[in-house]
């Protein structure tokens, strides 16, 4: 994991060239893949407009990915992702999306510690990640007692 706590500013210029601002030179999205993949937080942003641009970015990394047959997403799930945008009821799939790959980075971080690999940065990790687990049933469990007990 990274040890910086601000995520990697990248700029898009209006020749939509992406400018890293910390080693001032353009990089490409695979650049940019590889800085996510070595545990890099990163936010795009349009130069002139200061538009957040992240999230169309890395939709347009995961496509290039399944595209070269890296199929990561099951058809099923693309299908189920796009049925989620067409729903009137609020989706419950972007929820549960992150409790799945936050119990794999904690699966991750165990068998990193298991592997006699661990560093405070999985340690930090598996606690962030075992908290954020953890949280609904403790915060459920207290709105209980709290109003069981009134």
């Amino acid at each position: 994991m990274a040890d910086r706590k601000e995520p990697l500013l990248i700029k898009r210029y209006a020749s939509r060239r992406l400018y890293n601002t910390e080693t001032s030179d353009y990089v490409t999205l695979e650049d940019i893949s590889g800085f996510i993949r070595a545990g890099r937080e990163v936010q795009i942003v349009d130069l002139k407009s200061g538009d957040d641009l992240t999230r169309q970015y890395l939709l347009q990394i995961i496509a290039e990915h399944e595209s070269r047959g890296e199929n990561v997403l099951p058809l099923n799930v693309l299908t189920d992702l796009v049925r989620s945008y067409t729903t009137d009821v609020t989706s419950a799939v972007p929820q549960f999306l992150a409790q799945s790959f936050e119990t794999y980075g904690l699966g991750q971080a165990i068998g990193a510690a298991e592997a006699g690999e661990w560093t405070t940065d999985i340690a930090v990790t598996a606690f962030r990640l075992a908290v954020s687990l953890a949280l609904p049933f403790i915060m459920s469990s207290h709105f209980y007692l709290t109003h069981r007990l009134l």
